[in-house]
């Protein structure tokens, strides 16, 4: 049996606060407000992080009208 080892993941700090961000605020369009930046960068930041630690951060939810 093979063990692959691909090292260990870089982590970036842009992400990293990204997700707290997110985290903190509930709301990526919050999120992305602190941080001074639009939300699809906040968003691309989020999917980069999970990329990189290959689990997904946030269940999509579904808006009430």
């Amino acid at each position: 049996m093979a063990i692959l080892n691909a090292g260990p993941a870089m982590l970036n700090v842009t992400e990293l606060n990204c997700f707290v961000a997110a985290a903190e605020e509930v709301h990526f369009g919050r999120a992305a407000a602190r941080l001074n930046m639009t939300q699809p960068t906040l968003s691309r930041q989020i999917d980069a992080l999970e990329r990189t630690l290959g689990v997904k951060l946030f269940a999509p939810t579904a808006v009430s009208p």
